[in-house]
């Protein structure tokens, strides 16, 4: 339907409302009739009725544009026909030729437009994925925080151990030195080997240094014979026992094989007895022969003898 039969037909539904329910002096009309309508539908009606009321001027609007747009065509119309008659006019060349200038920078700018666009797309698609990046580095960075507390606190605990341990350091040194000094004095025949022993501490938790002294010069440890660094690292081990707060047992293998007979009989007699409570030597008959056993027996709580055999090894009760 056109604008113009729309707006007839409004116009009439408009007179027959108004000849029903408006009187000449604008007052509303109540008429006697019978009806059996209810009150709901008489709303719906009435609301009808008042949404007809606003379409009216709706329609009379869109009426008046579509007048004022025909207009304008019309004087468009005429303008472009005025100008096709002027067509070879040299000012209206200028200006089609300018028109199509303008029409090429407006194609220009469009394309530019829709490539901002696509640009504008891919950043906003990057900067979603940098800020979810972001939101994970911040989600690693608070964890990284809880654990850096953890690690405060570690490294709080391992900064009082190290205080503990140099302490312990400090408290120990001078009696392992002493233990040493007094057994390699007592075991060697050698006694003018060194004349001192101290322990010093190695700087950045390196732990302890044994140093031999003679006439206050370091005797190398390195210029010792094979028997007397052994000597050596039994007396610092009796040491290390003496100051553990453990009972630690003590399994030797062939202890014996470096010394001669002398410092072999001064080892069975003076320092296997007195290293622990414990002390279990695997030795050959050569090492501690029956002679050496005799001497220490009420040292001894048992004693095995292993048997090689088809490269397997029995345990038999006894010695050699």
């Amino acid at each position: 339907m056109k604008t113009l039969q729309k707006a007839f037909y409004i116009g009439k539904a408009k007179e027959v409302f108004e000849k029903i329910y408006i009187n000449t002096e604008g007052d509303e009309t109540n008429l006697p009739f019978q009806h059996d309508l209810n009150k709901a539908t008489i709303d719906h009606i009435e609301a009808m009725y008042e949404r007809l009321k606003v379409g009216e001027d709706l329609y009379q609007s869109l009426f008046d544009d579509s007048i004022r747009l025909k207009n304008d065509l019309n004087d468009i119309n005429q303008q472009l026909n005025r100008a096709k008659a002027k067509a070879d006019d040299t000012t209206v060349q200028e200006f089609r030729e300018s028109l199509m200038s303008k029409q090429q920078e407006r194609d220009r700018l469009l394309r530019r437009q829709g490539e901002v666009r696509s640009t504008k797309v891919q950043t906003e698609i990057a900067l979603q994925n940098a800020n979810t990046m972001l939101t994970n580095y911040l989600e690693k960075v608070e964890l990284s925080k809880n654990d850096q507390v953890v690690i405060d606190d570690v490294n709080k605990h391992i900064a009082v151990l190290n205080q503990f341990i140099d302490s312990q350091k400090n408290s120990k040194r001078k009696s392992l030195a002493q233990v040493i000094n007094t057994e390699m004095q007592r075991i060697m025949h050698k006694k003018d080997l060194f004349d001192e022993v101290q322990v010093e501490i190695i700087p950045n938790n390196g732990g302890l240094e044994v140093i031999l002294l003679k006439k206050s010069q370091v005797v190398s440890k390195d210029d010792l014979s094979s028997g007397e660094k052994q000597i050596y690292i039994s007396c610092l081990l009796k040491a290390i026992l003496e100051e553990s707060i453990t009972d630690f047992p003590v399994l030797i293998d062939t202890p014996l094989g470096r010394l001669d007979k002398e410092h072999k009989d001064g080892f069975v007699d003076k320092y296997y007895p007195f290293l622990a409570n414990q002390v279990i030597i695997l030795t050959t008959d050569e090492e501690v022969t029956s002679a050496r056993k005799e001497r220490i027996k009420d040292k001894i709580a048992n004693t095995y003898h292993l048997v090689n055999q088809n490269d397997s090894t029995q345990i038999l009760n006894g010695y050699f």
